[in-house]
C-alpha cells in the first residue's frame, strides 16, 4: 500500500528494506552487492554535510560542531582535543577547513538565484515515499531532498564538475536519471498526482581555493524517459534473479551480462 511517511528518521529511511535507488544501483553494478551495506566514504561524508547545512540547518546546529582552529596543534593538542571531544560527545566533528568550505557554499547557494528561488519556495525537507512496483511487486522507497508545494521535486548534488557536459557524465555514471525517474514515479504512486518538474542543484567545490560554482539542471522528458527504461531493466533483473536464486542475494550471480564487453568510449563529451 502506497505510504508517505513525514518523520522518519533518516537512519529509520535507509535501514528500510524496500528498494532504493542507491541498493539498486549496487544491484546493476552486481546482483551480489544488493543487500552490501554502502560504504561510508569522503565523499559521501561530504555531500551528507551538505545537505544538512542547505537543507536541515537547525539539524546541522544540533549535530555538528567545528573544532576551534589550532586546538589540535601544539603542546598538549592531545588533551585539549579529548577534552573537547567529550564536551560535544554525540555529535560530528568537523575541523575549521571543512566549516569554512561548508559556510562558502551555504553563501554561494544563497546568493544563486536559480537555486534559492528553487529551495526557497515553501516546500518539505526528507519525506519518505513507500509504494509497490506494479510490473514487478518489489517494494520501492525514495526521500526527495527537497519537495515544493507546487510539486518541483528539487535534489541536491555536490560533483566535482557541475556544468551540462560534466554533471551529465556523472548522472549517467551514477544513475541520477534512474533516480529521477524513480523519484517521480514514486510521487504519482503515492500521491495520485505526478511531480511538475525534477531539477537537480548541482554544487562544485574546491577546497583547495575555496571556490564554489553552482548549476541548477532541469530533467527533461528524454532525460526521464531513458532514465526509467534503466530502472524498469535493473527492476526485472532483480525480478528474474529472486525467482531463479531465491531472496538470499548471496547466491546471486556476479553478473548478468557476458564476460567480455563491448568497449564503449564516449567520445561525444570531448571538447
Amino acid at each position: 500500500m502506497p505510504e508517505l511517511l513525514t518523520n522518519l528518521t533518516n537512519a529509520a529511511y535507509h535501514s528500510h528494506a524496500a528498494l532504493s535507488n542507491s541498493r539498486l544501483s549496487r544491484f546493476i553494478t552486481s546482483p551480489r552487492l544488493l543487500d552490501v551495506p554502502m560504504k561510508s566514504t569522503p565523499s559521501l561524508r561530504w555531500g551528507t554535510l551538505v545537505h544538512t547545512a542547505l537543507l536541515e540547518p537547525a539539524l546541522f546546529a544540533q549535530t555538528v560542531t567545528a573544532m576551534p582552529e589550532g586546538l589540535d596543534k601544539g603542546t598538549g593538542a592531545k588533551a585539549r582535543v579529548a577534552e573537547f571531544e567529550a564536551a560535544h560527545a554525540g555529535k560530528e566533528i568537523i575541523d575549521s577547513a571543512e566549516a569554512a568550505s561548508l559556510a562558502a557554499i551555504v553563501k554561494r547557494v544563497t546568493e544563486d538565484e536559480y537555486a534559492m528561488d528553487l529551495l526557497g519556495a515553501p516546500g518539505r525537507t526528507e519525506h519518505s515515499l513507500f509504494w509497490g512496483d506494479e510490473q514487478t511487486g518489489i517494494a520501492l522507497r525514495c526521500r526527495p531532498d527537497y519537495w515544493r508545494n507546487d510539486g518541483i521535486l528539487v535534489d541536491v548534488k555536490t560533483t566535482a564538475d557541475c556544468s551540462s557536459w560534466g554533471f551529465g557524465k556523472s548522472a549517467l555514471d551514477y544513475g541520477y536519471d534512474r533516480q529521477a525517474a524513480i523519484y517521480w514515479d514514486g510521487v504519482t504512486a503515492v500521491t495520485g498526482t505526478a511531480p511538475t518538474a525534477f531539477v537537480f542543484v548541482a554544487i562544485e567545490h574546491s577546497k583547495t581555493s575555496g571556490e564554489t560554482y553552482v548549476q541548477c539542471h532541469n530533467v527533461e522528458a528524454e532525460t526521464l524517459m531513458r532514465g526509467r527504461e534503466r530502472y524498469r531493466k535493473g527492476l526485472a533483473d532483480l525480478k528474474m534473479c529472486r525467482e531463479k536464486y531465491g531472496a538470499e542475494s548471496a547466491r546471486y550471480p556476479h553478473t548478468l551480462e557476458a564476460s567480455i564487453k563491448p568497449l564503449r568510449v564516449p567520445y561525444h563529451f570531448q571538447s
